[in-house]
């Protein structure tokens, strides 16, 4: 069930256009509105509108009418009409801040015990042990010391 949001006195007192208004749907974060606001506001005038209705600030803000919608634009301009779907996408200015903010010395030791066992040398790690023990492939190819991705000249077939 959408919420209704309808308040032409709020309007007037945010100083936007006292013209005619448009009734459209606004969807953000898989939530919907019904929206009334005048169809000569800008998308700027519509951003710092909907900060009170969906706790984003302006310039968290993207809104989107037929593609990304220009601030300095009209609801007339990008033809916004009675029942027009609106989508706003945009991220609250707690969420940025958490998933910025470094976690804290508790999570350290969360850390998984492989990075431990790699102070362990590599033939001695359990995995690495396992395939050792099984013994050389029979299809293993044999190395040359010291080689450093070369060839030795001459035939290799022998």
């Amino acid at each position: 069930m959408p919420l209704v949001v309808r308040d032409l006195a709020a309007h007037q007192s945010e100083g936007l256009p006292t013209g005619e208004a448009v009734n459209f749907k606004l969807v953000y974060n898989k939530t919907k509105y019904d929206i009334e606001f005048p169809v000569d506001g800008t998308v700027k005038q519509l951003k710092e509108h909907l900060t009170s209705i969906i706790n984003v600030l302006p310039a968290m803000q993207k809104v989107m009418i037929k593609g990304l919608a220009k601030d300095e634009k009209t609801l007339r301009e990008l033809g916004v009409t009675r029942g027009s779907k609106v989508m706003v996408v945009g991220s609250k200015l707690d969420d940025v801040v958490s998933v910025n903010t470094p976690k804290s010395e508790s999570s350290s030791s969360e850390k998984p015990t492989t990075i431990t066992s790699s102070k362990e040398p590599l033939c001695r790690q359990k995995l690495h042990r396992k395939i050792i023990d099984k013994g050389v492939p029979e299809d293993a190819m044999p190395g040359i010391k010291n080689t450093k991705g070369k060839l030795p000249k001459g035939n290799t077939n022998s």
